[in-house]
């Protein structure tokens, strides 16, 4: 598949992540893990890598392309890959693709395809004791919390909505017709 730079600058910023040079490879995995659970179902997201959204003259977003240097390019690919089938249950693997940065020779720009699933993904991080679940809100990837990961466990089939549960403990005198 070949991507158009172009076309993705002007795409929703919830479905794009800029990363100018990828320090954090745990943002970037849980980025991948939202995408793929896909809360406002608009079938995933780009993780573009050796880029950021800067404002131009009037205020308005546009990119700025860097690249990555080869070393670097490969060591994001993967350590990403990696935690992505070894600490994101159940696994995810993304696509990937490698670009010419834009007026940058001898750089790369390194893209992550994630398409969305069925499944409710969670990764488990270093500095947490348990599994996280990810989802995006905008442009910004959040932990799913309360309602939200009630709301995206029933949206992908793994708990059942409430008004569709067995009341164990009802009777038929708990009626009123």
């Amino acid at each position: 598949m070949k991507i158009d730079l172009s076309e993705l600058a002007y795409r929703e910023n919830e479905r794009i992540e800029w990363k100018e040079n990828v320090a954090d490879i745990e943002d970037v995995v849980k980025t991948i893990v939202a995408f793929s659970n896909d809360f406002a179902n608009l079938g995933g997201g780009y993780v573009v890598c050796g880029a950021k959204e800067i404002k131009d003259i009037h205020g308005f977003p546009s990119i700025e392309y860097m690249g990555l240097i080869s070393n670097t390019l490969q060591e994001v690919e993967n350590k990403t890959l990696a935690h992505c089938r070894e600490k994101v249950h159940p696994a995810v693997v993304p696509y990937t693709e490698v670009i010419e940065a834009p007026n940058h020779p001898g750089k790369r720009i390194l893209i992550f395809i994630i398409p969305a699933t069925k499944h409710a993904h969670s990764y488990r991080a270093r500095s947490k004791d348990s599994s996280t679940y990810y989802i995006r809100t905008g442009s910004n990837t959040v932990e799913a919390k309360n309602g939200l990961l009630n709301e995206l466990l029933v949206r992908k089939g793994q708990m059942e909505p409430w008004d569709k549960r067995v009341n164990l403990t009802a009777s038929l005198n708990d009626m009123s017709v």
